[in-house]
Parts: C-alpha cells; sequence; structure tokens
C-alpha cells in the first residue's frame, strides 16, 4: 500500500510540474479550472449537502463552465476583487466553525446557500492559482511549500500542545494551538523567503 502511494506521488508530482512550468498560462488556466472543478466541485457538493452522483456531477461542471467564462470575458482588473471576495467569504466562515449550527435550517435555502459559497470561494482559488502561474511558475511551488509546511506546522504543535478543539463538530482532531502554529510557521517561511539569495524565487518578492 505504501509503495503504490508513493508511486502515484511522483507520478502526479512529475505531471503537475510539467504541467505547471510547460503550459502556458491560458492552458494551466484551462487544466486548473479542470481539475478544481472535478475534485474540489465534488468534495463541495458532498460539503453542501448533496449526495447524489449525477447532482455532484452537474455542480463540477457548473463551476468548470464558470471558470471558463471568468477567463474568457472577465478583465484582469476585476480578477483581483473575486479573489478578495473569496478571501473575505472565508473569513466570514472562521464563525461557521464555531456555530456549524448557522449552516442549517431550511434545506433548500441552506445548501442553495453553501452552494454559492463554495463557488465563490473555489473560483476565487482558480483565479489566484492561474495568476502566480502566469506572473512566474515558482510562486505556484511556494505557495505548496507554504501549504505543506502550515500543515506540518499545525499537526506537531497540536500534537505537542493539546488543548481546546478548533472545530469539534467538523473535524475532532484539530486544535486552536495548532491552527496557530500552523499560521505561525507558514508567515515565518514568507518572512523568511525574503532573504533567499536571487534565483528562480526571486519572483516570490516582485509578485
Amino acid at each position: 500500500m505504501l509503495r503504490q502511494r508513493v508511486i502515484t506521488a511522483l507520478i502526479l508530482a512529475v505531471v503537475g510540474l510539467s504541467a505547471l512550468f510547460l503550459l502556458p498560462p491560458p492552458a494551466f488556466a484551462v487544466a486548473a479550472a479542470g481539475l478544481l472543478t472535478g475534485a474540489g466541485g465534488w468534495e463541495a457538493a458532498r460539503l453542501a449537502g448533496l449526495d447524489a452522483r449525477a447532482q455532484r456531477i452537474a455542480l463540477a461542471l457548473v463551476l468548470l463552465g464558470i471558470c471558463l467564462a471568468l477567463l474568457l470575458w472577465l478583465p484582469s482588473t476585476a480578477a483581483h476583487w473575486v479573489m478578495l471576495t473569496a478571501c473575505a467569504i472565508w473569513l466570514v466562515n472562521i464563525a461557521w466553525l464555531a456555530r456549524p449550527a448557522l449552516g442549517r435550517g431550511d434545506r433548500t435555502a441552506a445548501i442553495a446557500g453553501k452552494l454559492v459559497v463554495l463557488a465563490i470561494i473555489l473560483a476565487g482559488a482558480w483565479l489566484a492559482l492561474a495568476w502566480l502561474q502566469s506572473s512566474s511558475p515558482w510562486l505556484v511551488v511556494m505557495l505548496l511549500i507554504l501549504i505543506a509546511a502550515a500543515d506540518t506546522f499545525a499537526y506537531f504543535t497540536g500534537r505537542h500542545f493539546g488543548g481546546p478543539k478548533l472545530a469539534p463538530r467538523i473535524s475532532p482532531g484539530k486544535t486552536r494551538t495548532g491552527a496557530a502554529g500552523g499560521l505561525a510557521g507558514a508567515t515565518a517561511l514568507t518572512a523568511l523567503s525574503a532573504f533567499v539569495p536571487p534565483g528562480p524565487w526571486s519572483a516570490w518578492g516582485s509578485a
């Protein structure tokens, strides 16, 4: 099982890095849209409460259509507003961690609301990824390193110090201490990247 996972991870890494560095920005944006709306749309449908396979596929196709429409018709100046809106929604969603019941209520209204929120978040994430790659593929690599660092710091900090649960009804294993450790680790690594000698990472400071 471990060998199969390692081989799969290596294949995905080769394919992903090849697409990141070899594809021109428009082609990478389309490929990223397909990946995010496929995997992300499937998971978003589950989070929103859509259980039927056909519903999940339909949501993924709708999200793909939204991303492609944004790629074709959204002015570059307006793309920043979509990303800022997605970030703002993420901050508002912190309240949901403390009060999961806020997402309940009338089933149709709750599902529709969550679908809109998740669609904006996924569209913002896709736009940010496409924008970073068009600026420099190394920025995407740095982003992945930051995500890995945040996850690693959160895991070891939470495991060592423990403390109150972050969202026990959503993810019982996460702690507030771990979340703070992950944020601190990612912030520290971002600051340290400014002192890296000029080279492929120099694009990080110029973005």
